[in-house]
């Protein structure tokens, strides 16, 4: 059974270099082109994407010219200060403004803070009275956070976030297991996940691990993808159907470097899976180091 999960289309290695298994680089304008038409045939009606993400957003909006059936999420800039001032309005706004000219639409789905740290800097009621502002303007619809260790559920209730985005995977499960997610259903936002495959880690052969990969992380690697192969399932299908698993969430951010892994990740995702067996696989345990792209090697 298909589920209601909403698939949304990663945009980094459209404008960077992205991904520490990314042996392709920045992808080129005309396969950018295909990947937005393909996945709105396959049914996906949004991209995810980032002021910091390169030219991504230029590149979309010459994808989309004319277009206006895709939903678009973009990312602040990370706040360059430790404080909000009333005069860091102007920066804000004129940074949105830059957004939906690159983009060329005159609304967002949703704008991120794509810093966690920018909610709780001293000043921070003028980003939110900004917020509001704009979202009654009809700029855009919705507004949340980037986040990867903010989980203090009370603030969180406090700031009136409309969606949450947080990475995931099977192999960084802390978000389902902490209860972490589980407690945001108690809060009306939505929730979205991000890094599935951690930038491709998950689906790597053992030899091509980044050699900073510590031995006891590596080891967990070989045993885990030893153990799928006895249960005869790949890794991007442990990896897919993982998420699929956890049914609160309401939309997945999926990064792509080509056509065919975009179809083969909607074959798979629209394949059935019984989920019981992550129940019975030894599922793997790794360290920070691995877990958290903020503290791997600079490429």
């Amino acid at each position: 059974m298909k589920l209601e999960t909403k698939i949304c289309l990663g945009s980094a290695q459209f404008g960077l270099n992205y991904g520490i298994t990314n042996a392709k680089g920045k992808l080129g304008f005309e396969e950018v082109k295909k990947i937005i038409e393909c996945a709105k045939d396959m049914g996906i009606d949004c991209i995810d994407t980032a002021q910091d993400y390169g030219d991504a957003e230029k590149v979309i909006g010459s994808c989309m010219q004319g277009k206006r059936n895709m939903k678009i999420i973009s990312k602040l800039k990370s706040h360059r200060k430790s404080n909000f001032i009333k005069e860091d309005i102007k920066l804000l706004q004129n940074d949105l403004e830059e957004s939906l000219k690159n983009l060329k639409v005159s609304e967002l789905e949703c704008l991120l803070l794509h810093n966690e740290n920018d909610l709780l800097r001293e000043g921070n009621s003028f980003l939110l009275e900004w917020i509001d502002k704009i979202k009654h303007r009809g700029l855009i619809k919705n507004f949340g956070v980037s986040i990867y260790n903010f989980k203090k559920v009370d603030q969180i209730k406090k700031l009136n976030l409309d969606i949450i985005q947080l990475p995931l995977s099977i192999y960084d499960r802390n978000n389902s297991e902490s209860g972490f997610i589980d407690s945001l259903n108690n809060i009306p936002l939505k929730i979205q996940v991000r890094s599935i495959y951690l930038q491709g880690i998950i689906l790597s052969k053992p030899n091509m691990l980044p050699d900073w990969i510590e031995k006891s992380d590596y080891e967990s690697h070989v045993l885990f993808q030893n153990e799928l192969r006895r249960y005869g399932i790949t890794p991007i299908q442990a990896a897919i159907n993982y998420v699929k698993s956890i049914k609160s969430i309401h939309s997945v951010v999926i990064g792509i470097t080509s056509m065919g892994e975009l179809e083969e990740f909607n074959e798979i995702w629209n394949k059935d899976f019984n989920f019981d067996l992550f129940k019975t696989l030894n599922l793997p345990l790794f360290s920070k180091k691995v877990l958290d792209p903020r503290q791997w090697p600079i490429k």
